[in-house]
């Protein structure tokens, strides 16, 4: 039997030495992002933190998203070698997460014995003040949000540019990504579970420290790819309108701006 031609092409990618960062990178990046963010919602709500509370939270990612990073990507496409800028970034966001761990409980849930003293009074340290506990938790998220949505834009350019200089596919560099979410999803969700068994209450660190880590490798290897051929531009402006004036970028706004909408975030009970 014949070996299909996508064999093939898959492996002459898997040792193509231009490729391997950026499989690494998807993999860190997007696997570690995965491991982190579908558990903020639960760490949330694990502090106290109702859902109104983190409806005002999550209500400003559509602000950082829209100023945030065109502007970053604007600066970086006109300076052209952003290698470094997007290291920083990249270690940024890793730091930002661990914020999280500083936020204090909001409110804790006591369970009441079915028959009450007179005396009895609540804890005087069971809440914080409103504006304070959300005050706690939107620093630390405003933060990685930023930094986050600034390293994935400037990656996003620097992987095409790679691609468009050596020839390569954009999916077999996805896959990775992919395999990332596959794998470290469920081993974050596992941490959490060993640690909060350990400590008999919730315990969501363990996800902290694996975004952490993986945003820290990824900060190393990002400095091993050769972004010298990509020059600055000096139409950063023109390019821009011209590309906004393209149908199918309109097209692919539009999809995105409905499928951020219709995004939904797990709450715990």
């Amino acid at each position: 039997m014949r070996k299909p031609l996508w064999i093939d092409r898959v492996l002459v990618d898997l040792v193509k030495k231009e490729f391997i960062p950026i499989k690494i990178l998807f993999l860190c990046i997007h696997g570690g992002a995965n491991a982190l963010f579908p558990f903020l919602t639960l760490h949330a709500r694990s502090l106290g933190i109702t859902e109104w509370e983190l409806g005002v939270v999550y209500g400003f990612n559509p602000v950082i998203a829209l100023f945030g990073p065109p502007v970053i990507g604007l600066i970086a496409d006109k300076i052209g070698n952003f290698k470094v800028m997007l290291s920083i970034t990249m270690a940024a966001s890793g730091f930002a997460s661990l914020l999280f761990i500083a936020v204090p409980q909001g409110r804790v849930t006591y369970l009441l014995p079915s028959d009450l003293p007179l005396t009895l009074e609540p804890p005087s340290s069971a809440s914080l003040h409103l504006p304070r506990l959300l005050s706690c938790q939107l620093r630390p998220h405003l933060s990685l949000t930023l930094i986050n949505s600034t390293s994935m834009t400037l990656f996003d350019g620097a992987t095409m540019a790679i691609l468009k200089e050596h020839g390569g596919d954009y999916g077999l560099q996805r896959m990775y990504a992919t395999l990332g979410v596959v794998i470290l999803t469920p081993v974050s969700g596992s941490l959490i579970d060993h640690f909060s068994h350990l400590q008999q209450q919730q315990n969501y660190n363990s996800a902290f420290y694996l975004y952490f880590g993986l945003k820290t490798i990824a900060s190393v290897v990002i400095l091993f790819v050769n972004l010298d051929f990509r020059d600055g531009s000096n139409r950063v402006l023109h390019d821009f309108r011209f590309l906004m004036r393209q149908p199918e970028i309109m097209a692919f706004i539009t999809v995105m701006l409905i499928t951020g909408r219709l995004s939904l975030y797990t709450l715990q009970d």
